[in-house]
């Protein structure tokens, strides 16, 4: 199967994936949400922050390892040394769960984040096992994405998360939930999941699976990679969750930071899906068969996919959201929404930036340790703008840390991404996408006050104004127009945009 068609077929399995995934992720995050109130919801996304920092720990960078190297395996080596390959990556990461669990549980005690909590020994034991569990499930997860065979996780992916929200709500209802029951539930439908994974593995791979097999250089781009996102994780909202809990001693804070931020990654989240999750393969692939002008005409294109998805969508966010949040999770957590209106005016600077796509061609033109070096610099600006902000301002200061930290990095990565492919980043399109998309909400912001209930539709109606005006703009260019088609081959009615720009 060819390239365009195998990313075509990614991307539309990723998004129909992810748009469930979001959608049951929502109602469990509602359902929890109110039941548990913002102190509670900010314990339990405390502990899924530190499983988090730990998976990463024990990462050493074998998902990026699988998603570079794994085509590159089945075209010079074939699948039975891919098996081989991964079989030794999975060994090796089990190895460091492990350990890693071993230590939370001797250690965890004096975590000062969960030690005055009377239940602190169940977190510890939840974050120990989630650790092992979904430490596993990921690398999985790198595995089938990888290949492509986005179906595979996608199903997989929503087992899971049907299981824990079928188990949550109906303890809900008859019992109430807590952060333990909760985390029980996750634990239990990630161990079905990997289930699943184990056995479609082998009857993609066979079972037989004997030696090994050594990629030169491999696992030197994974241990760049892990620092680059040992860095990374600096800028990550687990870090800021973290920080909040640590000197604020606050959980109510940690919970309306929480749905601000998760309100804002689940937009992220379901709207790139597809794109997302076919990147750096297809990107890599381009690159070998190609160089870099089939990389800088995929980055184009991907570019521009991002910025008419997401600049349009976030902009009606940052509209709409006090209703939405008191909408969802109830007058609780009004406060989130002054922290999501924040978080969306930083992000729209993040996503001109190209934030999300520049990681990726840096790491296949071998520029792994410039990366780092840029993560190290706006991870540790993150940790020291946190530190300076979050006493005086709470949750608010981590949000402008964040958004600061970000865009700096992005930026950066960006200068070198034009350095290096001086043809890659579109500004006039993005400038054009970015006048229609506050243009069109002007109307709104003058005299439009809506309940939640009419969002949906006040959305649509948003929507389909800045795609007029876009078409009448003619920002798609007949070169996007040929690889889109390629992409999605039910586009034809971009044919009528002819002429674009630059």
């Amino acid at each position: 199967m060819k390239l365009f068609e195998r990313a075509r077929l990614g991307i539309i399995w990723g998004q129909i994936g992810k748009i469930i995934e979001i959608v049951l992720g929502l109602i469990f995050t509602v359902a929890v949400g109110r039941a548990m109130e913002p102190a509670g919801y900010g314990v339990y996304s405390l502990v899924i922050s530190v499983v988090g920092f730990f998976m990463l720990v024990a990462s050493l960078g074998f998902a990026e390892i699988l998603g570079k190297f794994a085509p590159q395996i089945i075209e010079t080596a074939g699948v039975e040394k891919l098996r081989v390959f991964f079989k030794g990556l999975l060994k090796k990461r089990l190895v460091l769960v492990l350990i890693i669990a071993g230590i939370v549980l001797l250690i965890g005690k004096n975590f000062p984040l969960f030690s005055q909590s009377r239940n602190y020994a169940r977190y510890l034991f939840f974050i120990a096992a989630l650790v092992v569990l979904q430490g596993v499930s990921e690398l999985y997860i790198s595995l089938f994405t990888a290949l492509l065979k986005l179906k595979v996780v996608t199903y997989v992916k929503l087992l899971v998360q049907f299981l824990v929200l079928t188990l949550t709500l109906l303890f809900f209802y008859l019992y109430g939930v807590s952060v333990t029951t909760v985390l029980l539930f996750t634990a239990s439908a990630t161990f079905v999941g990997i289930i699943f994974y184990y056995i479609i593995a082998g009857r993609f791979f066979g079972k037989s699976c004997a030696g090994s097999y050594f990629v030169p250089g491999a696992y030197r781009f994974g241990m760049v990679v892990w620092l680059t996102n040992l860095a990374n994780f600096a800028l990550a909202n687990h870090i800021d969750k973290i920080l909040i809990g640590t000197l604020l001693k606050d959980t109510a804070a940690v919970g309306h930071y929480s749905i601000a931020a998760m309100l804002l990654t689940s937009l992220h989240a379901v709207l790139t899906a597809g794109m997302g999750l076919t990147v750096l393969p297809v990107l890599s692939e381009a690159y070998a068969k190609h160089g870099k002008e089939g990389m800088v005409e995929a980055i184009r294109v991907y570019f521009k996919l991002l910025v008419v998805v997401m600049l349009p969508a976030v902009f009606f966010l940052g509209y709409a959201a006090h209703p939405i949040i008191v909408g969802l999770f109830g007058n609780a957590y009004a406060p989130s929404a002054r922290l999501l209106g924040t978080y969306v005016m930083l992000d729209i600077l993040i996503i001109l930036f190209m934030g999300g796509l520049t990681l990726f061609p840096l790491y296949i033109l071998g520029k792994e340790r410039l990366v780092l070096k840029l993560c190290i610099f706006a991870g540790a600006l993150n940790i020291v703008l946190d530190l300076l902000l979050i006493p005086p301002y709470k949750a608010l200061g981590a949000i402008i840390a964040t958004g600061i930290s970000t865009s700096l990095f992005s930026f950066l990565e960006l200068w070198y991404v034009i350095k290096y492919l001086p043809k890659a980043y579109p500004l006039r399109f993005s400038l054009k996408v970015i006048l229609s998309a506050g243009i069109c909400l002007v109307p709104f912001l003058l005299w439009i006050r809506l309940p939640f209930v009419y969002l949906p539709g006040l959305a649509i109606v948003y929507a389909a104004i800045v795609l007029t005006l876009l078409y009448f703009l003619k920002v798609i260019e007949p070169e996007d127009q040929k690889i889109l088609e390629k992409l999605y081959p039910r586009l034809g009615f971009l044919s009528r945009f002819k002429k674009g720009t630059n």
